[in-house]
């Protein structure tokens, strides 16, 4: 039932927002097989002008880079990123739901915890409620 995925481990700190976009880009990418900036913009609700400040602020980061189309590619280390931070999302609104939380409570409080919680104690806290 719960997400038992690779190593939650991540080296390259960043904020609550560039984790959102980068769980937007992999989420839009893997449902339609590519992200553009206009993809991310209606996905996050976002003006197309912020999400282009902040695309191009994660492409300075190297944890994206555009693809030959402009498409929106994430690098190694902005997957690695990505990945770990919808594993927690995933992992915790399924948590949260088999508790008795309300799905949409659930996936609210979700967004909230993937971004507070350390890969240490979400590892620790994964391990223990899979045992369970």
């Amino acid at each position: 039932m719960f997400l038992t995925g690779a190593n939650m481990n991540t080296s390259i700190p960043t904020s609550k927002s560039q984790d959102d976009y980068l769980e937007a880009i992999l989420k839009i990418t893997n449902e339609s097989g590519f992200c553009r900036s206009i993809d991310l913009a209606n996905h996050l609700g976002y003006a197309t002008s912020s999400v282009s400040i902040a695309v191009g602020k994660l492409i300075k980061a190297a944890l994206i880079r555009r693809g030959h189309a402009g498409e929106l590619l994430l690098t190694e280390a902005g997957r690695q990123i990505a990945e770990s931070v919808y594993a927690k999302h995933l992992f915790f609104t399924k948590w949260l739901t088999s508790i008795g939380v309300d799905p949409v409570v659930a996936e609210n409080d979700a967004c909230q915890i993937e971004h507070a919680i350390s890969d240490t104690s979400f590892e620790i806290l994964r391990s223990h409620v899979c045992q369970s």
